[in-house]
């Protein structure tokens, strides 16, 4: 019997996940140490945005273990399973997945609002760096009043607000202007290193995929390298 990962260590054995009889994702055994990057790889259509969904507790694989430490993340309860994730994962995703008619400070301090209805001025006052940091000048504007590529930078400071041992990000500078992209990469390069948290980036951004210490490849929905 293998031995379970030590503390904040990320983990699949051999998990399978199928839609409509199919098979999307087989994994036979992954593992991410705290404070590394990797960056995950392969043609569309290959699972990496499922890997994402798995690894987050989203989505619930059909068979196998997705462990957090000694914590078996697949076998944890709808409710725990949400609970971990606000604890403990910065989500990016694809599509932003931002609420229009809110700015985009709000939209950044809007996962603290699950725990609380008052968000305290520490807090905002982190909201309003990472959006600076961001090149968000205008952190009042409403997001549906903003381009794809600030949309992109509201979900990147949102994923990073709660200061999360892990952070799954899918396309994170797909929207983005090269320069951008470089500063956006810098940015989550640094937040692993200062706090020692994992990140995972799906893209076919090869300036991105560069930068990882470790590179996943996908294919049909198996780790092809």
């Amino acid at each position: 019997m293998r031995p379970l990962p030590a503390p904040d260590v990320l983990a699949m054995r051999d998990v399978r996940v199928t839609f409509g009889g199919m098979a999307v994702l087989q994994i036979d055994a992954f593992q991410a140490e705290p404070g590394s990057l990797w960056g995950c790889a392969g043609p569309s259509g290959c699972g990496k945005t499922t890997f994402l969904h798995v690894l987050a507790g989203l989505l619930k694989p059909d068979s196998g273990a997705v462990l957090w430490g000694e914590t078996d993340i697949a076998a944890l309860p709808e409710g725990a399973r949400d609970r971990w994730r606000r604890e403990t994962v910065g989500m990016v995703f694809q599509d932003f997945q931002l609420i229009p008619e809110l700015s985009a400070v709000r939209n950044v301090l809007l996962p603290a609002t699950f725990n609380s209805w008052t968000v305290d001025r520490s807090l905002r006052a982190r909201a309003l760096t990472l959006l600076r940091e961001m090149g968000i000048a205008r952190p009042d504007t409403l997001a549906g009043a903003l381009s794809p590529g600030e949309q992109q930078r509201v979900a990147l400071a949102r994923a990073m607000l709660a200061r999360p041992r892990l952070i799954l990000a899918d396309e994170p500078t797909a929207s983005l202007d090269r320069a951008t992209a470089a500063t956006v990469t810098d940015l989550l390069q640094d937040t692993v290193r200062r706090s020692g948290a994992t990140l995972i980036a799906v893209s076919h951004d090869e300036a991105l995929l560069d930068r990882m210490q470790h590179r996943l490849v996908l294919n049909a929905g198996r780790i092809a390298s």
